[in-house]
C-alpha cells in the first residue's frame, strides 16, 4: 500500500468530501429502497417483542411477561419501536427510518474513507451489495439502529475529534443494543496511553460507560420482575437452550462458539472477498497512523455475545447476523488495498464512475428478487 502523508486529511477538498457524502447517501438509499420494493415489507420477530415490551414497560401492573422470546429489554429499542407501533400499528414508517439512518451510516463511512485517502467507491460497493445487512435494515432488527451509532460515535471521536459527541453516540448505540460499552472501555485504555489528557474527555467516557453497564446489567427489570423470570422465558421458548446451559455456562467454549460464528460469517461471499482485502490494508493503516484504523474497534461491541453465553449458557441468539459489525467495517478497510490517487481532477469522471457503480449496485441488490415477494416471517401488513 502506498504511504499516505500525515497531512493528507488537511489537503482533502472539503467540497469533494461533502459531494461524496451525498452521493453515497442517495446511492445507499436507492439500494435499500430497491431491496424493499422487490422483497416487500416484513419485520423481524424482535420488532414485535420490543413493541410488546413497551406495553409492559408502560403498564407495570401487568404480571406476566409479554416477551415470550426472552429477548433482553433495551430501553431505546423499547421506546422507539413501541411508540412507532402504537402510532401506526405497524413498522412501515420505522422501516423508512431504518433505511435513512443506515444510508447516513454508509455516507459517513464513505466520507471518512475519502477524507483519509481511501477509494470510497470500494467501501460503497461493499456496504450496499451485502444481502444480509440489507435484510436486517428492512426487517427493522435492532442492529440496524445500534451499529450505525457505533460508526457515528467512532467517526465523531477519531475522525472529527469531537470526543464528547462521540461518547454520547456510542452510549446511544448501547441503549439500542448493548455492546458499545466494550468499545468505550477500549477507548479509555487508548486515552490512558495518550499524553493529551483532558478531564472533560474522561468524564464523558466514564459517564457513558457507567450508563451503558447499568443498562446492560439491569435492563431486564424494565420488563421482567426477576432475573429468573427472564431466564425462564429464554429457556421455555427455546427448548434446546436448556440442554446448552451445562455445556457453555462458565466455560471457555463460549468464546470458541462465538469465534466459529465469526468465521462462518466472514467465509461467505461477498464478506470473504472484503476480508482478504481488509487484511492487507489494516497493517498499512496502523503503520501510517491513519485515523480510519479506529473503525476496526466497531466489531469489539459484539464481544458482549460470548460474555452473555459464558454467563447464561444460551447460544441461540449468537448467529452470524447478530454481529454484523464485521461486515460493516471490512469494505472501509478494503478501500486502502488499492493504489489510490491523491485526487481525481475532473468531477465529471467521478460522476460517470458513480453512475456506472450505482447501476451495478442496483442490479446486484435486486438479482434473484425481482418478481418474488419474500415476505417476512412475522409480517402483519404492507
Amino acid at each position: 500500500m502506498n504511504s499516505i502523508p500525515d497531512s493528507y486529511c488537511e489537503q482533502v477538498d472539503n467540497d469533494g468530501c461533502s459531494w461524496t457524502f451525498w452521493a453515497a447517501f442517495f446511492i445507499a438509499a436507492l439500494s435499500y429502497l430497491n431491496f424493499l420494493f422487490n422483497r416487500g415489507f416484513g419485520w423481524d420477530g424482535d420488532s414485535f417483542v420490543s413493541a410488546a415490551q413497551f406495553v409492559k414497560f408502560m403498564n407495570n401492573r401487568l404480571d406476566y411477561p409479554y416477551d415470550v422470546l426472552g429477548t433482553h429489554p433495551k430501553i431505546l429499542t423499547i421506546l422507539v419501536f413501541g411508540i412507532f407501533y402504537q402510532l401506526s400499528h405497524s413498522f412501515v414508517y420505522l422501516t423508512f427510518l431504518a433505511i435513512t439512518i443506515n444510508s447516513i451510516m454508509v455516507a459517513v463511512i464513505c466520507k471518512w474513507v475519502k477524507e483519509t485517502g481511501g477509494l470510497w467507491i470500494i467501501a460503497l460497493i461493499g456496504l450496499v451489495i451485502n444481502y444480509d445487512w440489507s435484510l436486517i435494515v428492512v426487517n427493522c432488527d435492532n442492529p440496524a439502529f445500534s451499529v450505525p451509532f457505533i460508526i457515528f460515535g467512532l467517526y465523531s471521536y477519531y475522525g472529527k475529534n469531537h470526543k464528547i459527541t462521540g461518547a454520547i453516540l456510542l452510549l446511544v448505540s448501547s441503549l439500542f443494543r448493548p455492546g458499545s460499552e466494550i468499545i468505550l472501555l477500549l477507548i479509555m485504555l487508548l486515552e490512558a496511553k495518550s499524553s493529551n489528557f483532558r478531564p472533560i474527555t474522561w468524564l464523558s467516557l466514564i459517564t457513558a460507560t457507567l450508563i451503558c453497564i447499568i443498562n446492560t446489567l439491569f435492563g431486564i427489570y424494565l420488563v421482567f420482575t426477576t432475573k429468573e423470570q427472564f431466564i425462564r422465558a429464554c429457556v421455555e421458548y427455546y427448548p434446546e437452550a436448556k440442554a446448552q446451559i451445562p455445556i457453555y455456562k462458565h466455560s471457555i467454549r463460549a468464546l470458541f462458539y462465538y469465534l466459529q460464528s465469526v468465521f462462518n460469517q466472514l467465509s461467505t461471499f461477498p464478506d470473504i472477498l472484503f476480508s482478504m482485502l481488509a487484511g492487507t490494508a489494516i497493517f498499512g493503516l496502523i503503520k501510517h497512523k491513519n485515523p480510519l484504523r479506529f473503525i476496526a474497534l466497531a466489531p469489539m461491541a459484539s464481544l458482549l455475545l460470548p460474555i452473555g453465553i459464558f454467563v447464561y449458557g444460551v447460544t441461540v441468539n449468537t448467529q452470524a447476523e447478530k454481529h454484523m459489525e464485521y461486515v460493516i467495517v471490512l469494505p472501509a478497510l478494503a478501500s486502502f488495498s488499492f493504489v489510490i490517487p491523491r485526487y481525481i481532477k475532473y468531477k465529471s469522471l467521478i460522476i460517470s464512475i458513480t453512475a456506472v457503480v450505482s447501476t451495478l449496485i442496483l442490479l446486484c441488490i435486486s438479482s434473484g428478487l425481482v418478481g418474488a415477494k419474500l415476505h417476512g416471517k412475522y409480517e402483519i401488513g404492507r
